[in-house]
């Protein structure tokens, strides 16, 4: 059985694009002047930078993270879908190929982990959404995934092989929802 819906290339273009994402800009100084005396002027613009750089550092940090989980995703993708080749042109055992779905699996695992634990800008709530619905269909995958190395009849592998391949599916049309969320935030 040969698994093409896998496209590792396409998670890579996803990696370089958070990296590019801007962050949003915020004015470097006040343009309207208060007429109270008791608020320091001098502080208003302090106060607008340290804001600013917090924004920009929080945006950075959380591109940064997103970077690492899709080049994770991408990298485990790339391992799983060769194995699953190798599997069916008979140049690994299927107890191989298990075991390397059993790495794929806690992979995906920690990448969803790690992606529950951001703090994600607001800027990015749209996005993550999608994100956030495309791991979920990556985890009921390895639900499947998990069901396939458990099982020895081949019947039943292929079964949940195929309903694997269609979270998968559904997890690409979210990842590429958001690539073109994330874009839109350039």
């Amino acid at each position: 059985m040969k698994v093409k819906y896998l496209i590792p290339i396409l998670l890579a273009v996803l990696v370089f694009s958070f990296v590019g994402c801007s962050t949003p800009k915020v004015a470097a100084n006040i343009t309207t002047t208060q007429t109270d005396t008791s608020i320091n002027k001098t502080t208003i613009p302090e106060t607008t930078a340290a804001v600013t750089k917090t924004t920009i550092d929080e945006s950075k940090d959380y591109a940064n993270k997103m970077a690492s989980i899709f080049l994770k995703v991408a990298t485990s993708m790339s391992a799983f879908s060769q194995s699953m080749e190798d599997a069916s042109n008979g140049k690994i055992s299927i107890s191989k190929n298990k075991q390397d779905t059993s790495n794929f699996i806690k992979d995906i695992n920690d990448c969803y982990n790690t992606f529950l634990s951001l703090k994600v800008p607001e800027k990015f709530n749209t996005p993550h959404e999608l994100m956030r619905k495309g791991m979920e269909h990556l985890i009921n995958a390895t639900t499947y995934l998990q069901q396939y190395i458990d099982s020895n009849n081949t019947n039943d592998m292929e079964g949940y092989l195929k309903k694997a391949t269609s979270e998968m599916l559904m997890s690409n049309d979210y990842i590429n929802k958001a690539n073109e969320q994330y874009n839109n935030l350039k």
